[in-house]
This record gives structure tokens, sequence and C-alpha cells, in this order.
């Protein structure tokens, strides 16, 4: 359309003015000015020099609503909100899950406990105590800490997490002359759900003083039913295989939970004096 002042403008009838045209300001007094899209954009492109936008919030920005675009997983969001025009409105984003390491040191009673320790083990033996306190210890790489019996450890829930590697030393930690060395796990559990977790693990573990014996244990790779004892691979001594299928894995795949840990199922000769110290890392990943 060509210049037209206020008054031509105001008395234009429907059909004199385009649904491509562009009105740009009123210079009172001088003239007013109607210009189509196309001589717009041409303008801004040849000789505004306003192009190219720089696209940053202080540039683009719509009544105040942040226009910025990210990038995001699926996983990432925790909720999103649409609009009655099916636009999302609003998403929030759910806190990052960070991989972490836990670590354990303690006491294990094992002339109470089989082949095993859980949440319900004691954590010393009764007589010839070379510990100084019957508790366990728990520091997190994400600044946790807390102490008490061995809940502390089997009451953590691994729901953030998709990979746990557990690694841990004991040995003998009291005056009972029992002289076997140190005896060590590792152990993987891959969680996927209920009754779809998977474990495999290795140890090697030592005989009391008189056996002098060592053996090395294995747990293949293998799906497991929640809250249902996982033995290890059979070995070649049938005449103990008995004693080292006492050795055991437990996990709670609905909850993500560990149940039960191995330890060596061979007590010392002395009755109801052993006590084990034991360190335990586990690194959780996301």
């Amino acid at each position: 359309m060509p210049k037209k002042n206020i008054e031509q403008l105001q008395l234009a009838t429907a059909d004199q003015i385009s649904t491509n045209d562009l009105f740009l300001g009123a210079i009172p007094n001088i003239t007013n000015y109607s210009v189509n899209f196309f001589e717009f954009a041409n303008y801004l492109k040849t000789s505004s020099q306003l192009l190219p936008l720089q696209l940053t919030p202080a540039n683009v920005d719509l009544n105040g609503v942040n226009t910025a675009v990210y990038q995001r997983e699926l996983s990432d969001l925790q909720t999103i909100t649409f609009d009655q025009y099916g636009i999302i409105s609003n998403a929030t984003v759910s806190s990052p899950v960070v991989d972490k390491t836990d670590i354990y040191s303690g006491y294990l009673n094992t002339t109470y406990t089989p082949g095993y320790f859980d949440r319900y083990t004691p954590v010393q033996a009764d007589n010839n105590k070379l510990v100084a306190a019957s508790i366990v210890n728990y520091i997190s790489s994400d600044g946790s800490t807390s102490s008490g019996d061995w809940s502390v450890l089997f009451d953590t829930d691994y729901s953030n997490y998709r990979k746990t590697i557990i690694k841990y030393t004991y040995q003998r930690c009291d005056s009972s002359n029992s002289f076997e060395v140190a005896s060590d796990f590792t152990i993987y559990i891959y969680w996927d759900g209920a009754n779809k977790t998977a474990v495999e693990a290795t140890g090697i573990i030592r005989y009391p003083r008189d056996t002098n014996g060592t053996a090395t244990v294995i747990f293949p790779f293998q799906q497991m039913t929640d809250n249902i004892d996982y033995n290890p691979l059979p070995i070649t001594v049938v005449s103990n295989q008995a004693t080292y299928n006492q050795m055991v894995i437990n996990v709670d795949g609905t909850n993500k939970k560990i149940k039960k840990l191995p330890i060596s199922p061979f007590s010392p000769i002395e009755v109801n004096v052993e006590t084990q110290g034991i360190s335990i890392t586990i690194e959780s990943f996301a």
C-alpha cells in the first residue's frame, strides 16, 4: 500500500488492506507507512544490519516467557505440562543421579553365622575382644555418614542405580589364636527389577589355623528370584559341598536391596570366641 495519513488509514476499507501488509508506526504530521512482509524482510536482510540475530535470552523472549530450548533425554524429565493447545508449558527436570561409593567398616561374629551375614548378624563375639566398639561405621561419597548394626548396609535402597559392585575383605579380629589370613569377595549386581536382577561373584576363602587351606569359589552370572539364596558353583571336593553351599547371596530385586552376602562357612576351632573385622566398598552406577 502507498503512504497514507492517519485519517486515511482509519477510513481504509477491508479490501484496501492486504493480509500481507505490515504497518510500521506513525510520525505525527509527517507520514505513516504500510509495507508488506517481503519488503520488511528484505530491509532487515540488506539494510538494517540486525541480522543474524543473537538467539540469547536477552533477545528471544515473549511476554516474559523463557523460550530457551534444551536437548534432554526423556529420562531426565520428571513431569511435563501441556496447555490447551498441546504446547509444553512447563517441564520439571529430575535431579541428576550420580555414581556413588559407600564404605562400611565393622565386625562379624562368624561363630554365629554359617556362611553369610545379613542385617541380623551380631557384630562381635562374646569373648577375647580386641575391638574397641561393637558398631558398624558407614560413610558415602555423597557425604552421608551413619553407625549402628548391619542394617546400615542391608536397609540401603539401590532404586536409582543399574549396577552395584561390592568388594570386601575380612580377617580374624580377636585373640582366639586362629591364624587364618584374610578372605576376599567381589560381587556384581545388575539391578533389573522383580525376579530379574542378575548376580555374579567370586571369592577366596581361608580355613582356620589347623587345616591351612585356601579355596576359590565362583557364583556364575544368573538372574535371581527375589529373596532366594544363591549358592556357589559346585566344587570338586564333594565331601565339603554342603559346607560350601552355606555361602549364599540373596537380593530383593523388587525393592533393590541386598539381603545376604557370603562369608567363609568354616568356623574356627574355638567356640563362641571368633570375631572377624571386615571392610566393604560398594560402588553404585546410575
